[in-house]
């Protein structure tokens, strides 16, 4: 549940508390090359602030199973070796705050 002022705002588990349109989460992908495709992946519409860690990256994108499937399919045809992709799970601080409450009690 998400609270506001002691106003119930959200009720729901939590996979489901932040699916909503528009929303979006941090994906983690990570590559079998070792050549930096930061550039490549930021070139791509909608993501946002891609970091690397290596072979390992992070980056912002679109939520839900369909647009990460089509993600990833992007990623391929562009002709990134792609050997893990999965989003991060969110905790209740990370969906709390993404929802715009004021206070936090």
């Amino acid at each position: 549940a998400i609270l506001e002022h002691g106003r119930l705002l959200r009720f729901s588990h939590i996979r489901d508390l932040g699916r909503e349109d528009g929303a979006r989460c941090d994906y983690h992908l990570t590559a079998v090359s070792d050549a930096d495709i930061s550039e490549t992946l930021r070139a791509v519409d909608g993501v946002l602030r891609v970091a690397r860690n290596q072979y390992a990256y992070t980056f912002e994108y679109r939520k839900g199973e369909r647009e990460a499937a089509a993600l990833l399919r992007t990623f391929i045809e562009r002709g990134i070796a792609v050997s893990s992709f999965a989003p991060l799970r969110e905790s209740l601080e990370d969906v709390y705050l993404k929802t715009g409450v004021k206070q936090v009690d």
